[in-house]
């Protein structure tokens, strides 16, 4: 039987743990930043924007996600938008 993975709770020092003394960046900005590159460059030429759809906190307080983590509908419509239209 596979185990579901749990998401990790964030801590405040993912928060604000700086990256880079230099430009201020915090771990999670770096990780986002850097795994957003990678993605894009993945996408053909061809398509004009990538919308991605990041999990955010609740206004009443509940989480959906704070840990960093992309949705599956936002891997999914990633996976979507790479796929070369067919001529």
């Amino acid at each position: 039987m596979a185990r579901r993975r749990t998401p990790r709770a964030s801590s405040a020092a993912d928060e604000t743990a700086p990256a880079d003394a230099e430009t201020g960046e915090t771990e999670r900005a770096a990780a986002a930043r850097r795994l957003l590159l990678l993605l894009t460059r993945q996408l053909p030429l061809q398509q004009p924007a990538v919308a991605v759809v990041w999990r955010a906190p609740l206004e009443d307080g509940a989480q959906l996600a704070s840990d960093g983590h992309f949705s599956s509908v936002s891997l999914h419509l990633l996976a979507a938008l790479s796929k070369s239209p067919t001529s």
